[in-house]
């Protein structure tokens, strides 16, 4: 989830548009829709909209150096979940606050010392289990190109005490198209080892291209088949989640840091208040539309409509997935899940 540094909290605006019977990865069931939430996000919106989420993770929890766990449950939205029969899972990253980003060298601490590994291991199993989590959700990101083993063997080590218990280990990887050494951002995620250990490979198939980037497409169709085609080659098909953005970009070609991620939902508005022409980019699949701010400053917005999610959402039926995940909650609203619900039939 690489857009942490961007967002901080949003209220759950969607998170049980659709919450249906429980599902699991079995073909014979309604595929997984597994919705984000982030620190401080409200249970009203769990309550607003009809069902689609049978599946959350909680992205509250991070880590110190000396693998002691930091971060509080969401104790309403895990009652809420829980008396609705959503299935949870505790997100756990190595995301650090004093840095505003994923932090190689915290992960890196961790990782390469079996005491640290260990102790990090029981603490959120402990939380796991006090507040009644269905299983763990490790998001590591930014991890140094040479500790591709140790989060393997973390992996490993995690699962071996999850599934001794009955719970479920999902682990959250950046997508990619073949396992290249060179791409340092990457390299580090065994898809195949990862995929023997875990119950479910959730893959960040979002920010193809972001503000850091040059403008272009969240989640174009080619960037996303190619991605999906290499992960189904290595690991079970019904072990993966592939992910859909409910946000796009909009970039201010003048001064890139004024550039910033858009919420789907704050969308039209933007379209409506600039009289902006918004048109479908046919190699993408994706909406693109230009407009020129109070200083003169042109921009370039690219974000998914209802169609684009909707075809794009439909991968997980012809890639016969366990289901499909969205970051994040509060981004969205009914029109988003509506999208999602049709994409998946």
């Amino acid at each position: 989830m690489k857009l942490k540094p961007y967002v901080i909290a949003f209220s759950l605006s969607a998170i049980l548009a659709y919450n249906t019977m429980l599902v699991s990865a079995d073909s014979t069931e309604q595929p997984i829709v597994l919705g984000y939430t982030l620190y401080g996000t409200s249970t009203d919106s769990l309550k607003v909209t009809q069902p689609a989420m049978n599946q959350v993770s909680t992205d509250n929890f991070f880590f110190y150096a000396d693998g002691t766990v930091q971060g509080e449950a969401p104790k309403e939205v895990l009652s809420y979940s829980q008396k609705n029969k959503i299935k949870i899972y505790a997100a756990l990253s190595n995301f650090n606050n004093d840095i505003n980003y994923f932090d190689e060298n915290l992960a890196h601490n961790v990782l390469s010392n079996s005491g640290k590994r260990t102790k990090l291991i029981n603490q959120i199993y402990n939380i796991v289990v006090k507040y009644k989590y269905d299983g763990v959700n490790i998001d590591l990101e930014n991890i140094k190109p040479e500790d591709r083993d140790l989060l393997t063997t973390f992996v490993k080590e995690t699962s071996k005490k999850f599934h001794g218990s009955g719970h479920s280990v999902m682990v959250s990887v950046p997508a990619k198209n073949e396992d290249d050494r060179e791409n340092t951002w990457t390299w580090p995620f065994d898809y195949a080892q990862l995929g023997e250990n875990v119950d479910f490979l959730q893959v960040m198939t979002y920010d193809e291209h972001g503000t850091w980037s040059q403008p272009g497409s969240t989640i174009s169709k080619p960037w996303l088949e190619e991605n999906l085609n290499y992960t189904t080659r290595v690991v079970d098909n019904k072990k993966i989640i592939m992910g859909i953005p409910a946000y796009g970009n909009d970039w201010d070609l003048s001064d890139k840091s004024n550039s910033k991620m858009l919420a789907w939902k704050d969308t039209n508005e933007l379209i409506q208040k600039t009289n902006a022409k918004p048109r479908r980019d046919g190699a993408s699949g994706s909406m693109v539309f230009t407009y020129t701010d109070k200083n003169n400053h042109k921009h370039e917005v690219w974000y998914e409509d209802e169609t684009s999610i909707k075809q794009k959402t439909h991968y997980t039926i012809t890639k016969n997935l366990a289901g499909v995940s969205v970051y994040a909650i509060g981004q969205e609203n009914k029109q988003f899940w509506t999208a999602v619900s049709s994409g998946l039939k």
